[in-house]
Formats: C-alpha cells, sequence, structure tokens
C-alpha cells in the first residue's frame, strides 16, 4: 500500500512538473508573441507614414513648375555662345538631360560623402553576417577603406574575411571583445583606429618624401606598419655654405597613433636647432610640419 502511495505521489509531483513547465512555456510564448505583434504595430505605423509622406510629395510634384524649371535650365545655359532657348528642339532636350544627370550625380556624391563621413559603416549581407567598412583619410582626402566580414554564432563573433593591415592584432581583439553589443563597439572603434592610424602614419610618410627630397639623404626607410621609420635629412647650415646629415629614428610603440612614442637623432652639428627641440619637434607634430617648424622657417639656407 505504500509503496503504492509513493508511486502515486512521485506521478502527481511529475504531472504537477509538467503543468509547470508548461505553463511558464505558454507565459515566454505569450511575451514573445506579444513583442511580436507590437514589432508588426510599429512596422505597420512607419509603412503608413512613409505612404503618407510619399503621397504628399506626389501631389507636391503635380504643382511643381516644371516648365519654369525648364526653362531656367535653357536660359541659363550657353553654347558656343548661343543661348540654348535659341536652339533647336531636339539639341534643349539633349541640355535638360544632361542638366538631370549632372544633379542625379550631384546628389549621389552628396550621398557618398555622407556615408564616408561615418567613418565606421556595416552593411547586412545575410542572417547573421555583417561586413564593416572602415574609411580613412588624411588631410581631408579620402583614402582606401578597410573590410571585415562578420558572423555572429549565437553569442560568439567570427570573423570570415578581411582586408585589415596584417600587423593588427584581430584574432586577439575578437576574442577579447566577444561579449555583447557594448563590447562589440569597443571592438569597432578600435579596429578603426588602427587602420587609421596605419594611413595617417604612412601618408606623412609620402608627403615628406614628396615635399622634402632635395633634403633627404637617401630614400625613407621604414617597417611595414610604419612603426619604426628612419629618416636620413641633409640640412644646408646657415652661412656655412655646407651641409649637415642629421639620422632621426621614429618609434610607434602604439600603433593607435600618428605619433611616434621616442625619437632618437643623430648629433646636429652646426644646425642652429639643439637635439631636444629636435625630438620634441617629431613627438608632437607630423612629419612634415615637423621639418618645416625645425629646418625651413627661417633656419636654415634654402637650397
Amino acid at each position: 500500500m505504500e509503496a503504492l502511495e509513493a508511486v502515486l505521489r512521485a506521478k502527481t509531483l511529475e504531472q504537477i512538473e509538467r503543468l509547470e513547465r508548461r505553463v511558464v512555456r505558454d507565459t515566454e510564448e505569450q511575451v514573445a508573441l506579444g513583442e511580436k505583434r507590437k514589432e508588426i504595430a510599429d512596422l505597420k505605423k512607419r509603412v503608413e507614414d512613409m505612404t503618407k509622406r510619399r503621397n504628399d510629395l506626389q501631389q507636391k510634384l503635380k504643382h511643381f513648375p516644371t516648365d519654369s524649371l525648364r526653362a531656367k535650365v535653357l536660359k541659363d545655359t550657353v553654347v558656343e555662345g548661343v543661348h540654348a532657348t535659341a536652339l533647336p528642339p531636339h539639341l534643349q532636350e539633349e541640355i535638360l538631360v544632361k542638366a538631370a544627370q549632372d544633379e542625379e550625380k550631384r546628389q549621389l556624391e552628396y550621398l557618398l560623402v555622407a556615408h564616408r563621413c561615418a567613418g565606421t559603416t556595416a552593411r547586412i549581407l545575410k542572417k547573421g553576417r555583417v561586413r564593416i567598412q572602415f574609411e580613412t583619410t588624411y588631410r581631408g582626402e579620402y583614402f582606401e577603406p578597410f573590410y571585415l566580414e562578420l558572423e555572429f554564432t549565437g553569442k560568439e563573433i567570427e570573423y570570415r574575411w578581411h582586408t585589415l593591415p596584417a600587423f593588427i592584432p584581430l584574432s586577439g581583439l575578437t576574442a577579447k571583445y566577444n561579449d555583447g553589443e557594448i563590447q562589440f563597439r569597443v571592438l569597432l572603434c578600435m579596429l578603426h583606429s588602427y587602420v587609421s592610424a596605419f594611413v595617417q602614419r604612412r601618408q606623412q610618410t609620402m608627403e615628406l618624401s614628396g615635399k622634402y627630397a632635395e633634403y633627404l639623404g637617401e630614400e625613407i626607410s621604414s617597417l611595414y606598419a610604419y612603426n619604426f621609420i628612419q629618416l636620413v635629412l641633409n640640412i644646408p647650415a646657415k652661412g656655412s655654405g655646407g651641409r649637415t646629415e642629421l639620422v632621426v629614428h621614429l618609434y610607434y610603440k602604439e600603433l593607435q597613433s600618428d605619433l611616434p612614442t621616442r625619437v632618437r637623432c643623430s648629433d646636429p652639428g652646426d644646425l642652429p636647432v639643439h637635439r631636444g627641440r629636435i625630438k620634441q619637434a617629431f613627438l608632437t607634430l607630423p612629419l612634415a610640419e615637423a621639418f618645416q617648424n625645425l629646418f625651413l622657417d627661417q633656419n636654415i639656407e634654402q637650397g
């Protein structure tokens, strides 16, 4: 009898646990269903707003003075000394088509600038897979973008391919910053700082080589990451008519920085700048600006 009661008690407890699990599951499903309904309602609202905006724009277009616009374009256009208004209709149409194409091109250029100004942008390729684009600039000019393709597998982030420079510790960074959205944002910021600083160091070197080649005793040498740069400068000494060779070594311990962390230089000899000032200039200014500040601002003879 006791054994039968024990069996019945066990079965009852099992049924109770099963019911509790079902209640929990049903509750979770109800919550998820409520969230889905809210998302659908939000999407419907957005669609309604966009439809209203489209209808408003269509109404405005119906009353837009297109004839006046055409007349203005033709009036402002001169072809070989002749106003476009005096040209045959088929030539006028060609001018209007070209004007429309030029305007569309300008709009696309504006969009491109807005896109690139973001610095780091993402494009969803498919479910769970994203391509990140890192923009780089130097003195207001855009240079090559770098790409990183990531895949989200559960809670993990795995990279599939990239065009990032080889010296960036990508595996270590993705393993370290792999826990949630905040750390993911930190990862993207760090990667962008690496490629941005890399391009800055490289372009500084190229700028110095291009602008002041006559003062270089030999070609600038550097490591691939531009974290070590050697300058052999051949500086005309003021008043002596001769030249002084100055060797400068720049060390970049921080690969996320475009300025060196340590500078070594040979004896400046008869140059009117001492070693401490040379180091300070290269530690705080871009290469070309440091060179100009030290040797071209009335410190040496030109030529």
